[in-house]
C-alpha cells in the first residue's frame, strides 16, 4: 500500500463551512489538517437557503437589549453533521492525521503522522484554504484585524440577554450562554476585532475590558448580586483569530474558491443540473443524512 496512488476527479482542500458545503454537494473527497469549526454563537440568517441541501433552517429568538432577534440554525450543528455524514460516506479518506501538503503537478502528495507518506492524484483541485498547502506562491496580503474572543464567568442578577451588541473593535458583541459541564455556571464571550500591534497594549488589554463590561451592563440596568460589591467577572482564557487573506499564483487545474457560505448554496441547483446521472454511491451521503440523523443533526 505504500506505493498506491489514490486518484479522484475533483478534490477539495479546507475545512471551513463553504468547503463542507461544496464537498457534500459535489460529492468530492475532502482534505485538511485540522478542523475548522464555525463558533459556537454563530447562526445563519433565518432565511438562509438550508433548503438546497435538503436541510431544514429552523430559527429562534434572542433577546437583546434592542428587542428579539431572529436567527437561523447553529452553524456549528450543521458543520457537525455534514462533517459526520462526508466521513461516514468515506469522503474524508485521511481524516485529521495530516502534517503537510504539498502540490506536485496533479498529485498532492501528503505526509501524515508516523512519518507516512500518500499521494493524491486529481484532474481538478479546488483550494478553500491554500495556507494548508505548503509550496503555493503567495502574491499578496490582505491585513486584518484578528478576531479576539475573551472568555469570563459571571456572577450578576439573572437577565433575559442572550446578546448585547456594542459595536466597537474593542467589545463588539458579549454573548451569554449557560456552561453545560458546570449547571447554573453563567459564562459570556466577548469578541472584539484587533489589530496584532493592539494585542499587546495596555489598552486592549484584560484590566480595561473589565471596566468597560461592567460599564456596558450598568447602563443597561444589569446588576451586581446583594452578597457581591460588583459584578463579577472572573476571566477564563483568550482565543485570537487571524483573519488576513491572501492572493496567490494561479496553478494548472487548481481553482482558489473565495465563495462565502450563501454563495455555495445558491449555486447548488446549477451543481445539481451538471450532475444528472449520480450512482448509487453519489446519493450515499444524501441518504446518510436523512436515514441516520433528525432535522436538529442527532444521530437516532
Amino acid at each position: 500500500m505504500k506505493k498506491h496512488v489514490y486518484e479522484y476527479d475533483e478534490v477539495v482542500v479546507g475545512s471551513d463551512l463553504s468547503a463542507i458545503f461544496y464537498a457534500y454537494v459535489g460529492q468530492s473527497p475532502l482534505i485538511f489538517k485540522e478542523q475548522n469549526p464555525p463558533h459556537f454563537y454563530e447562526h445563519f440568517e433565518a432565511d438562509f437557503p438550508l433548503d438546497k441541501l435538503f436541510l431544514t433552517n429552523p430559527t429562534e429568538a434572542l433577546n437583546t437589549p434592542q428587542g428579539q432577534i431572529k436567527v437561523g440554525a447553529s452553524k456549528l450543528q450543521i458543520y457537525d453533521r455534514l462533517l459526520f455524514v462526508l466521513s461516514l460516506a468515506g469522503k474524508i479518506p485521511i481524516s485529521d492525521k495530516i502534517e503537510k501538503i504539498r502540490l506536485e503537478g496533479n498529485t498532492l502528495k501528503i505526509a501524515t503522522q508516523r512519518a507516512r507518506s500518500i499521494k493524491i492524484k486529481f484532474n481538478k483541485l479546488r483550494v478553500f484554504d491554500p495556507e494548508l498547502i505548503q509550496n503555493l506562491n503567495r502574491l499578496s496580503s490582505e491585513k486584518k484585524k484578528c478576531l479576539v474572543q475573551d472568555k469570563f464567568r459571571v456572577v450578576m442578577e439573572e437577565h433575559d440577554y442572550d446578546l448585547i451588541r456594542v459595536g466597537d473593535d474593542f467589545i463588539s458583541e458579549v454573548h451569554f450562554y449557560a456552561n453545560e459541564a458546570i449547571k447554573k455556571r453563567k459564562e459570556i464571550i466577548v469578541t472584539s476585532f484587533l489589530a496584532d500591534a493592539d494585542l499587546l497594549k495596555f489598552d486592549y488589554s484584560l484590566i480595561p475590558m473589565k471596566y468597560k463590561l461592567r460599564n456596558i451592563f450598568e447602563n443597561l440596568g444589569l446588576k451586581k448580586r446583594a452578597y457581591e460589591q460588583e459584578i463579577v467577572l472572573d476571566y477564563i482564557n483568550r482565543e485570537v483569530y487571524n483573519r488576513d487573506t491572501s492572493e496567490y499564483e494561479e496553478v494548472e487545474n487548481v481553482v482558489f474558491d473565495h465563495r462565502t457560505e450563501k454563495e455555495i448554496c445558491l449555486s447548488i441547483l446549477q451543481h445539481m443540473h451538471r450532475q444528472i446521472h449520480l450512482t448509487l454511491l453519489d446519493v450515499y451521503p444524501w441518504r446518510l443524512n436523512h436515514l441516520l440523523l433528525d432535522s436538529s443533526g442527532m444521530i437516532r
